[in-house]
């Protein structure tokens, strides 16, 4: 499982996973929203952003689908984009789904070394060598109230 993948989707340690975000977001984080406007898509930040626990960047994850098809019109209507969090698109996102995050609030440890394996025997017919690196983490939200599961109704 990709990292990025690990940290948002994972099923915990019992399945020798990362503990993702999205099946720790609390229900309280975890808002349905018309995308109609700017203001509706951006609006469940303050269900994380109190000021009070979260004084690190906000981060928009969206699927590059959902960026392109369902926020860039409204994006591009903004007159001060700087009061906007920063978009970043991740394909291990759902469509139609945006986490709001404070990535400062997920723990993740490196667990042993990094290992890079190669094999001559993988590309044998071409001539070439074959290389895999394999690195080992552990990771869980450390406060799973800094993050927000919103799913867009774009029906």
């Amino acid at each position: 499982m990709a990292l990025d993948d690990g940290m948002l989707n994972g099923s915990g340690k019992d399945n020798d996973q990362l503990d993702g975000i999205l099946p720790n977001v609390p229900d309280a984080n975890k808002v349905t929203v018309t995308p109609s406007s700017i203001i509706n898509v951006v609006k469940p930040i303050n269900l994380i952003d109190s000021g009070e626990y979260n004084d690190h960047e906000i981060i928009a994850l969206v699927n590059r689908n959902t960026y392109y098809n369902v926020l860039l019109e409204l994006l591009l209507d903004v007159n001060n984009p700087d009061a906007l969090p920063k978009f970043v698109t991740c394909c291990a996102m759902a469509e139609n789904e945006i986490l709001y995050a404070d990535f400062s609030k997920y723990i993740l440890m490196q667990r042993g070394n990094f290992r890079l394996d190669k094999s001559r025997h993988v590309k044998f017919p071409m001539d070439e060598t074959g290389f895999k690196g394999r690195m080992n983490f552990d990771g869980t939200p450390g406060r799973k109230q800094a993050f927000s599961h919103v799913t867009l109704n774009v029906g």
